[in-house]
């Protein structure tokens, strides 16, 4: 009751407002998911302050039937403010880290970042992480609709690419350095968990 009453308060600090989204994550049950979803649809910034807390509090409860809603309202809409974009993608993962939701289903909310090209780049290493293969085929194709050779998801893809240990990914690793050789020495540059050097030839 006292957690419910500092959250409906939105004079509470942000860093106070995202203990008390915490630790309602822990304590909180199904009667407190009305009162989050009205916060998620509130105008008030102020209400809204720790976003990230408060979507990891309602996923806390919710578990997994709660990722439909955070992607509807921050994933899927593409005019969502950045902030509240990036909010929704931290919580995600911390849920996954703690087991509330498993990692199929945080890649499956992921997926619908790369209809969002100009911040796929954020969920991409979360994917090869996961080991989400089955996101191949769209990255490539992202790579190459990119608007040019500095774009923020080639060096992102291509580290997606060494990462994934199947032999077509090895191929179509071939294929983008070819187009973007710069794109490959930074995979390399910045990334260095894999070694620099060139993909193996694709075979036949």
């Amino acid at each position: 009751a006292q957690l419910i009453s500092w959250l409906k308060n939105p004079e509470i600090s942000p860093s106070h407002r995202r203990l008390d989204f915490t630790l309602l994550g822990v304590c909180g049950t199904e009667k407190d998911v009305p009162l989050l979803e009205s916060m998620f649809h509130s105008n008030d910034r102020k209400l809204k302050a720790g976003l990230d807390a408060m979507i990891g509090s309602y996923l806390a409860i919710k578990g997994p039937s709660g990722l439909k809603l955070v992607e509807e309202l921050y994933l899927n809409k593409k005019d969502a403010e950045f902030t509240d974009t990036y909010a929704a993608i931290q919580a995600i993962r911390i849920a996954e880290e703690t087991g509330i939701i498993a990692k199929d289903k945080a890649a499956e909310s992921f997926h619908a970042m790369l209809d969002r090209p100009k911040m796929a780049d954020l969920v991409i290493p979360d994917l090869a992480r996961w080991e989400d293969w089955e996101s191949t085929d769209r990255l490539v194709k992202l790579f190459k609709e990119s608007e040019d050779a500095g774009s923020f998801i080639r060096v992102p893809v291509m580290r997606f690419l060494m990462a994934n240990p199947k032999p077509e990914a090895k191929a179509q690793l071939e294929e983008l350095k070819k187009l973007d050789p710069e794109a490959f020495k930074r995979a390399n540059l910045f990334f260095p968990g894999v070694p620099a050097k060139d993909p193996p030839a694709a075979t036949n």
